[in-house]
């Protein structure tokens, strides 16, 4: 996973936990720019719902956006930028971009968190969603 540094005097410092094992045999931890691509992913593809303590919590992509066209891409926007707000409010000064792509049925999402950009992309051919490598 990478991320566009726009500028290194700012530290981000986030961690996110995973079940799985490393190497080591120790629990798998992801820091900085991979946990900001992880819980992003998470918040974009997860169902609002899921969680009964928060049922509004999720963009979901996948059931909301899956045959979405242009006319959508600002109610993706909003959608993204709310559910950042709400449930990473670690994340300061973030701004959404989105862009559809018609001949690749591709939507472009770039994440802005932090002067740190994270670009993401949901194909809807087969309906995934990815990092930019």
């Amino acid at each position: 996973m990478v991320a566009v540094i726009l500028d290194t005097s700012k530290t981000n410092n986030v961690v996110e936990y995973f079940l799985g094992m490393d190497e080591f045999n120790h629990p798998k931890v992801y820091t900085n720019e991979d946990a900001t691509y992880t819980l992003l992913i998470r918040l974009i593809l997860l169902e609002p719902g899921t969680y009964v303590n928060h049922p509004n919590m999720g963009v979901g992509i996948v059931s909301k956006y899956r045959y979405a066209m242009e006319d959508k891409m600002d109610q993706l926007k909003e959608d993204i930028t709310t559910q950042v707000g709400l449930y990473l409010p670690e994340f300061q000064d973030v701004t959404v971009t989105v862009a559809y792509n018609k001949i690749s049925k591709e939507i472009n999402i770039g994440v802005s968190i932090d002067k740190y950009v994270y670009e993401l992309t949901y194909s809807q051919d087969t309906n995934t969603l990815a990092s930019m490598h």
